[in-house]
């Protein structure tokens, strides 16, 4: 292949234990979206070697895949509820424990199978959970027979950021469960804090947190904790040729050479994640101004690849599949690689991922 993810095992290891050392709580490791990008068999094998023995997943199949891989003697929580008669039997044959999120949901897993599950509350994610202010709801969850009920958890929406909110949405789930074990309900394991609230704010530290992004040091917000960024895109390069000037390069031939230009092409693109973000539409004032700021200081910020510890500027756009650089007086040649920072959780889990 002409590209791939270079990875530093030991920088992995060295987030995992910062990250232990900075929470208080057992640690339920989130290994969604193939891992953060690292690939959930590898993603699974360093927090395992840890001494992590509780996962978390998004989907059935991410959940069947941990079992495939051989983890017998892991628990399992799949962080979605699921309505699908099959799919809960299977989850139930690989002893996978499911989300409740509604009396609905919880009266459909126990018409299939007697489920271990964890019930989901809404704190003002609006996904997924029983809103905290409809506690008759809640109740009647808990009244449904057949199932073993273990753990209880919500998630925060916006612990990368709002301190004051956090606290109140932690303070609204705490309420409930203590409005439940006075009805006399054993909750069981109590987790609410992702990444962010687990590193940013203590007190949210329950029973369990939840760390997923963390993993991986591409999170959004900063901590005290020093985590690595992982993983580069190496990608080599096709062409090396030169513009002169007058000649345009890119996209909407947004780059015109005033001089002479020497140039290589490099294999990637924004479909291999470069250059590629996490966008967040504008849904008010607040949002309008956030994306503005962040536009214009991406704007600012040099973009380039590297080679030999050298920075090549980018000409133009970020192609599909192909960019051109500017090389300069660098060796740079047909076959040589270079290296492309990239947020690997947007990478494809086509391009390879290599651990060195």
């Amino acid at each position: 292949m002409n590209k791939y993810i270079s990875i530093s095992e030991n920088a992995v290891k060295e987030n995992i234990k910062n990250i232990m050392k900075n929470v208080r709580s057992e640690i339920i490791a989130v290994v969604k979206c193939n891992g953060y990008g690292l690939g959930i068999n590898k993603a699974i094998d360093l927090w395992y070697e840890n001494d992590v023995r509780f996962f978390a997943v998004s989907l059935p199949q991410e959940a069947i895949r941990i079992r495939e891989l051989g983890y017998e003697d892991v628990d399992i929580l799949l962080l979605t509820p699921t309505y699908d008669e099959k799919i809960i039997k299977k989850l139930y044959d690989l002893n996978v424990i499911m989300t409740v999120s509604s009396p609905e949901c919880a009266a459909k897993i126990a018409s299939v199978c007697p489920a271990e599950v964890h019930v989901k509350l809404d704190v003002g994610m609006g996904r997924f959970g029983v809103k905290t202010r409809d506690f008759n709801r809640i109740m009647d969850i808990y009244k449904t027979e057949g199932l073993k009920f273990t753990g209880i958890f919500a998630h925060f929406p916006v612990a990368f950021g709002d301190e004051t909110i956090t606290a109140k949405q932690l303070l609204d789930f705490t309420g409930i469960v203590k409005k439940l074990e006075e009805q006399g309900i054993d909750v069981g394991l109590r987790h609410i804090a992702n990444s962010a609230a687990a590193l940013r704010f203590p007190e949210t530290n329950l029973d369990a947190v939840r760390v997923g992004s963390a993993l991986v040091g591409r999170m959004v917000c900063k901590t005290n904790c020093k985590l690595n960024k992982i993983g580069v895109l190496k990608a080599q390069v096709a062409e090396v040729s030169q513009l002169d000037p007058g000649d345009t390069t890119g996209y909407s031939m947004v780059y015109k050479a005033k001089n002479k230009v020497n140039t290589a092409v490099v294999s990637a693109g924004y479909t291999d994640g470069w250059e590629m973000e996490r966008f967040v539409p504008a849904m008010n004032f607040t949002d309008i101004l956030r994306n503005m700021y962040h536009t214009m200081k991406k704007c600012r910020l040099p973009r380039f690849v590297k080679f030999k510890d050298k920075r090549l500027p980018i000409l133009g756009r970020v192609g599909t599949q192909y960019t051109v650089v500017d090389r300069g007086s660098s060796d740079i040649k047909p076959g040589d690689w270079v290296d492309i920072d990239v947020n690997i959780m947007l990478v494809d889990s086509g391009v390879e991922r290599r651990f060195e």
